[in-house]
C-alpha cells in the first residue's frame, strides 16, 4: 500500500514539474506590428484586380525622405514606383496625382474594432473624404485555401463632393492584411476582387 502511495505521489509531482516547465518554456507572443514587410526582395503577386488582371509588388530597397518624412519604395506593376511609410502605427501610401502629393493612411494596427479615421482631400480639384474603419481585427482569414492569422480588415468609404457637400458613398472597399504578410484580399466597388496568389517575404 505504501508502495503505491509513494509511486502516486511521484507520479503527480512529475505532472506538476512538466506543467510547470511548460509555463515557463512557452514564449510570450508579441502583438501583431507589421502588417507591411519591407524586406529587399520581398513579393506579392495578386489576381482577380479590375475585372481579372494580375499583378506584382515588390520590395526594391529603396528609400527617400519625402515632404519630410522617410518613405520606402516597392515597385508595382500596374502603378510603377509607389512610396511607403509607417509612423506609430499608421500606415500611409504615398501617391502623385496631377503632380501632387497625396498620402493616404490606410491602415492603423494599434486600434480597435470599430475605431474610424479620416482622411480629406481636393484631388483634382475635386473635395474627396476617407473615411477608414476597422471592421475585425486578430481574426483568421482563408484567401486562395491558404490560413492567415492575426488579419486586420478595414473598410474604407469615399465621398466626394461635386457641390452638393458629401452626401453619399461614391466608392468603397474591405481590405485585409495579415501580420508580416500585407494585403491579402481586396473587395473593391467598381473593381472587384483582388486576391494574394503568391507571396515571400524576405
Amino acid at each position: 500500500m505504501m508502495k503505491r502511495f509513494t509511486l502516486f505521489w511521484i507520479a503527480l509531482s512529475l505532472i506538476a514539474i512538466a506543467s510547470c516547465n511548460k509555463d515557463i518554456e512557452e514564449p510570450v507572443k508579441d502583438p501583431p506590428e507589421n502588417y507591411q514587410p519591407l524586406g529587399k526582395g520581398s513579393y506579392w503577386t495578386y489576381s482577380g484586380y479590375n475585372g481579372g488582371q494580375s499583378y506584382n509588388v515588390e520590395v526594391n530597397g529603396f528609400s527617400d525622405t519625402i515632404n519630410g518624412y522617410l518613405y520606402h519604395s516597392l515597385n508595382h506593376t500596374l502603378l510603377g514606383e509607389v512610396w511607403f511609410r509607417k509612423e506609430e502605427g499608421v500606415y500611409y501610401n504615398l501617391y502623385e496625382i496631377n503632380g501632387t502629393d497625396y498620402e493616404f493612411p490606410y491602415l492603423q494596427d494599434n486600434r480597435d474594432t470599430g475605431v474610424s479615421w479620416e482622411f480629406q482631400a481636393n484631388i483634382g480639384g475635386i473635395n474627396t473624404r476617407h473615411i477608414y474603419t476597422i471592421r475585425e481585427r486578430d481574426v483568421n482569414k482563408v484567401v486562395f485555401g491558404q490560413l492567415f492569422r492575426d488579419v486586420i480588415v478595414v473598410q474604407m468609404d469615399t465621398y466626394l463632393d461635386l457641390g452638393a457637400g458629401f452626401d453619399s458613398v461614391y466608392f468603397s472597399s474591405m481590405n485585409w492584411y495579415a501580420n508580416d504578410i500585407g494585403l491579402i484580399f481586396a473587395d473593391i466597388s467598381n473593381e472587384g476582387l483582388t486576391f494574394l496568389e503568391y507571396y515571400e517575404v524576405k
